[in-house]
Order: C-alpha cells, then structure tokens, then sequence
C-alpha cells in the first residue's frame, strides 16, 4: 500500500511546505557566540571549505572574544591579513554584534557599529534597486509607487546569507540570490517584466525551507 499525503495549503491558497516540524526549545541559556565559532572550527577541521561570509563572521568573532587582537597566522590560514580586515563590513559588523551581546561596546562602538549596519543597508538597497532596473520599472508608471515595494525591503533588509546543503562542498544563497529569487518567482513580490515568469506556488517565509528539500532531495 502506499500511502500520499494530501498537500495543505493556507488559507490565502499558497502550498505548505510538506513533511516540516517545528519543534520550541529555549535557548535563553546558549552563547550562541561561542556556539558559532565553534561550529565554524569544527566545519573547518573536518575538511569543509568554509564560503568567504562565514570566514568574515569567524574572524569577526575571534576578534570580539581576544579584544580586538588576532594571529597574523590565523587570518593568512582564512585569506586575509591586518589590513584587509580593517574595512571588512561583514566582519566588523560579526564584531561589534559580540560585543553588543556581552553589552560591553563603548559609545565610540555604538557610533561605529551604527554605521557599519548603515553600510549594509545602503548595499543591499543599490541592489534592489538594481533589481527594479532589471524588471524595467520604469516602463509601468502604475508601478512606481507600489507600496509592495516597502514590504519587499523589509525582507530583504533582515535577510542574511546562509547555507543551504551543509556538506564538504557547501550550497548557500546570499542577499543577490535571494532578491533575484523573491522579485522573479514570489507571486506577492514580482513586478514589472518578472510578472510574467511562472511564480512558486509557496509562501515567502516558506522558500528557505522549499529550496532545502528540493536540494536534499537531488
């Protein structure tokens, strides 16, 4: 006998992402700091090749724990060197948040980190604006003022990169994958010419968890 499992939807008609269980925990008593840098080394000791963000947050951190002061041999063992880490934003930004963590950054820190976090977001507006260019925007006037154009930031601001396929040979998406997916292929969030493409009949919140099956299942 084989058994198939009906396929739920919600109630606005999207797919629920099949055979998911979510499962509350408290974490209140983790450091989750320590916890990263650890599954960082241990990643790295067993011969996975770590994607470059991870080995910005990794150095990022070991800083934050060793008071700004690091091995020069350990930054050349990650591709980097004292100078190249001086302006590194995801790096500082790793820093600065351990800090926050542990509630000792200074005022001169606050002003510091304030404006790494701006950087940030300057960049990953450039790139949706970028990608409005692409969807030649400017084509439909009605479209200009979409007020789904601020709901599609919000998301993309609290996005960050992470992996997708943990194995030796890593599959991640970072924010350029994820605009390119979400304005092509979300049917809330397409505009422009990418209206045109065949959306994923799946919530926004739902597609990390839909991309990781579909890899795990190939």
């Amino acid at each position: 006998m084989v058994y198939f499992k009906e396929i739920e939807i919600y109630e606005t008609g999207e797919k629920k992402v099949p055979n998911i269980i979510e499962i509350e925990t408290d974490l209140s008593d983790i450091d989750v700091d320590v916890l990263l840098q650890n599954y960082f080394i241990m990643k790295y000791n067993r011969g996975t090749k770590l994607i470059q963000y991870e080995k910005e947050q990794l150095i990022g951190i070991t800083l934050a724990f060793n008071k700004g002061i690091i091995d020069s041999r350990i930054l050349k063992e990650f591709g980097f060197s004292k100078d190249s880490i001086e302006n590194n934003v995801n790096m500082l930004r790793s820093y600065y948040k351990v800090k926050a963590n542990r509630n000792l950054l200074t005022e001169i820190d606050k002003k510091y980190y304030l404006e790494i976090k701006d950087i940030i977001y300057l960049e990953k507006l450039t790139k949706f604006i970028k990608e409005l260019e692409k969807a030649k925007i400017a084509k439909y006037s009605d479209e200009i003022n979409n007020p789904i154009f601020s709901e599609i930031f919000s998301a993309i601001e609290t996005f960050d990169s992470s992996i997708l396929m943990h194995t030796k040979r890593q599959i991640y998406w970072d924010v350029d994958s994820y605009i390119h997916i979400l304005l092509r292929h979300m049917k809330d969030y397409q505009v422009g010419i990418f209206k045109d493409k065949t959306p994923f009949p799946y919530k926004e919140k739902d597609l990390k968890l839909l991309i990781e099956q579909v890899l795990s299942s190939i």
